[in-house]
């Protein structure tokens, strides 16, 4: 069955480009979900090549600090500097769908696959000190805002924001930026129970 999906988010990759032009940030969708179906069939270095033609464009076209370029810098970094897990790619896949389901507002849906993709990674190959992982637990927080789960937000924020300062140092501005998303979140959460 995989491999018909890759036929078919080939054939609409194709389609994008017609229809809006390689440098459209809906054709870095395209290429974003034609690399899940990839990594999901564990062809990693296919997975990473095109996924990294996305990142090309969302730099291009959405500039470096964006978050969706962000999220795929470090989900190209991940991909090319972690072994050929089973259970790597089955967490990539659920991830990738969460970033789908984020983009079209199905927030529940997008929250059980994050949650499906954070037990995953706890089972194989737990590691937070893979920067993909602080950038799940950020887009967790995200949703869980439009859940209107505020203190889990607060929660993911915290442990997303705990990774960076860990692994990068306060003086990063990645770790900076978050600390700065954090303090907002602190923020709206406290004027929403005003």
């Amino acid at each position: 069955k995989l491999e018909a999906a890759t036929g078919l988010f080939t054939k609409v990759l194709a389609i994008q480009i017609k229809a809006v032009g390689q440098m459209d940030p809906r054709t870095a969708d395209a290429y974003e979900d034609l690399a899940g179906i990839y990594v999901a069939q564990a062809m990693q270095e296919e997975g990473v090549n095109t996924i990294t033609k996305a990142l090309k464009i969302r730099r291009k076209v959405q500039g470096d600090y964006h978050p969706m370029t962000m999220r795929l810098q470090l989900l190209v970094q991940w991909l090319s500097d972690r072994p050929n897990l089973e259970g790597k790619n089955k967490a990539q896949s659920m991830i990738n769908l969460a970033g789908a389901m984020i983009a079209k507002a199905d927030f529940e849906k997008a929250n059980q696959l994050l949650q499906l993709a954070l037990d995953i990674c706890k089972e194989n190959f737990w590691d937070d000190t893979v920067p993909i992982i602080a950038a799940m637990y950020e887009n967790m927080a995200t949703v869980k805002i439009a859940l209107g789960l505020w203190e889990d937000a607060i929660s993911a924020s915290a442990e997303a924001l705990k990774i960076r300062r860990r692994t990068l140092g306060d003086d990063h501005a990645d770790t900076k930026r978050h600390m700065e998303d954090h303090r907002s979140l602190l923020k709206r959460l406290l004027e929403n129970r005003s």
